[in-house]
C-alpha cells in the first residue's frame, strides 16, 4: 500500500496507466470523453442498485471511481495513436494517459496485437490495407474510426473518376 501511494503521489500518470492496464476489461472509453459529470452519473447508477448490483457492476464502479479521481486531479486521457499506443497496456504520452487499442469496446487482445505488429512492419496506406494485414473485423475498424484512429487514411488505393 505504501509503495502504491508513493507512486500515486510521485508518478501519478504512470500509476494510473498501470492501474487501468490491470482493469482494462472494465474500462469504459465512451464515458471518459464526456467528462466528470458522465462519470458521476455512471457511479450514481451503480450505487443506487445497492446490494443488487452484480459483481461486474461493482468492478465498473471501482474503475469509475479511479477515473473520477484522475480527472479531478487534472490528469487526462488521450485516444490511441498508431505507432504510439500499446496493444493491451495504457501508457503515458506527453503527460496524458493513452488508451491501448484493446480498451476500445469490441477490440480484443488478439486484434489489438495484430494491429500493432502489422503497423510495426509497415505503415498502413489504406483502410483496405488495415483489413488485409490485421485480424480486425469491419466492426472493429468502424469502432477505431470513431476514435479517430484512421483519420486521413483513404478507404482504398483505387482512384475514382469523380476525384479527377
Amino acid at each position: 500500500s505504501i509503495r502504491m501511494a508513493w507512486f500515486k503521489v510521485n508518478y501519478p500518470e504512470a500509476f494510473y496507466a498501470a492501474w487501468f492496464s490491470s482493469k482494462v476489461d472494465n474500462f469504459d472509453p465512451e464515458s471518459i470523453w464526456r467528462g466528470i459529470p458522465e462519470i458521476e452519473r455512471r457511479m450514481d447508477e451503480i450505487e443506487k442498485l445497492g446490494n443488487t448490483a452484480t459483481a461486474k457492476q461493482k468492478e465498473h464502479l471501482t474503475v469509475y471511481e479511479v477515473i473520477y479521481e484522475m480527472l479531478s486531479r487534472g490528469y487526462e486521457f488521450t485516444e490511441p495513436v498508431l505507432g504510439t499506443a500499446k496493444a493491451c497496456r495504457f501508457s503515458v504520452v506527453d503527460g496524458k494517459v493513452m488508451l491501448p487499442f484493446n480498451a476500445i469496446s469490441g477490440i480484443g487482445d488478439t486484434a489489438a496485437e495484430s494491429l500493432v505488429s502489422a503497423y510495426k512492419e509497415q505503415d498502413f496506406s489504406t483502410i483496405d490495407d488495415v483489413r488485409s494485414r490485421t485480424r480486425l473485423s469491419a466492426t472493429n475498424i468502424d469502432d477505431l474510426k470513431r476514435h479517430g484512429l484512421f483519420k486521413g487514411l483513404p478507404d482504398s488505393a483505387q482512384i475514382s473518376i469523380f476525384d479527377l
